[in-house]
């Protein structure tokens, strides 16, 4: 079985498989606010359970990097 992962820009940019791609930069945030990124179609994939992933880095630094991560939000979805 292979795993890839694929991330998506804003609006709706999807990224090649394994490539990390920020899904809006330069974001100011001034208290909590809400970003909806599962309203979207998505491109054709297998059945089966996925999981997307939102994470927060400070401006300017790597997402690549787990050091970095200030927030991870995780949430599962099911294709059939």
């Amino acid at each position: 079985m292979s795993v890839f992962h694929l991330t998506i820009e804003h609006p709706l940019n999807f990224s090649w498989p394994n490539v990390i791609q920020a899904y809006q930069k330069n974001v100011e945030i001034a208290g909590q606010r809400a970003y909806p990124i599962m309203n979207f179609p998505l491109p054709p994939v297998a059945s089966g359970n996925y999981q997307a992933c939102g994470i927060l880095v400070a401006a300017g630094n790597d997402p690549n990097n787990q050091a970095n991560w200030v927030h991870i939000h995780c949430a599962g979805f099911e294709v059939y």
